[in-house]
């Protein structure tokens, strides 16, 4: 009830987003560096949600098919292989189905596009970290046109250290 003058009004609200920081980082065994990131968007999402105070009732506008895009920063003209996004606000109830989809993904000069990340759980008033780590294949790759290759191991000095890793028409590829 409120009374004529000054009224005082003391609440605790709890945070109803998730917020989601997002770390790609490379294998210590994969060469190269992560040099393009392309089109990072989490989904589903929502565009707004209401709280009620008189009973603690939240409503959740309506989903926003575009989702919520994740901000990583600069990877500078050499590629980074180690990179954190800004943490990302969501909207949106409990989700057991969320996905994390990059558009396309540049890394040791291979480019991939429309990677999907599937499975995600996210609970409002929660915070993540979403750490990716990229490696390379671990098993012979087998069967596809173009794909049957194979190098073998070959040890090299390179600056005055002695490395291992393949070579690829007089290129020397060391490994990590």
């Amino acid at each position: 009830k409120l009374n004529v003058g000054l009224n005082f009004l003391a609440a605790k609200l709890k945070p109803q987003f998730s917020e989601i920081t997002t770390t790609l980082r490379m294998d210590e065994n994969m060469t190269g560096a992560i040099t393009s990131i392309g089109n990072p968007v989490f989904k589903p999402v929502r565009n707004t949600i209401s709280l009620k105070l008189s009973d603690g009732v939240l409503t959740y506008g309506t989903v926003n098919n575009s989702g919520k895009t994740v901000s990583f920063p600069s990877l500078g003209s050499n590629g980074l292989r180690t990179v954190t996004a800004t943490p990302t606000t969501l909207i949106h109830n409990t989700v057991t189905n969320a996905t994390l989809n990059f558009g396309t993904l540049q890394v040791d000069g291979e480019t991939k596009s429309n990677i999907t990340i599937s499975g995600l759980s996210i609970k409002p008033g929660h915070r993540y970290n979403l750490i990716l780590t990229l490696k390379t294949c671990t098993k012979e790759v087998l069967g596809n046109s173009g794909l049957d290759w194979s190098y073998p191991a070959v040890t090299r000095w390179v600056n005055f250290q002695q490395r291992t890793g393949i070579e690829i028409n007089g290129v020397f590829y060391p490994n990590g």
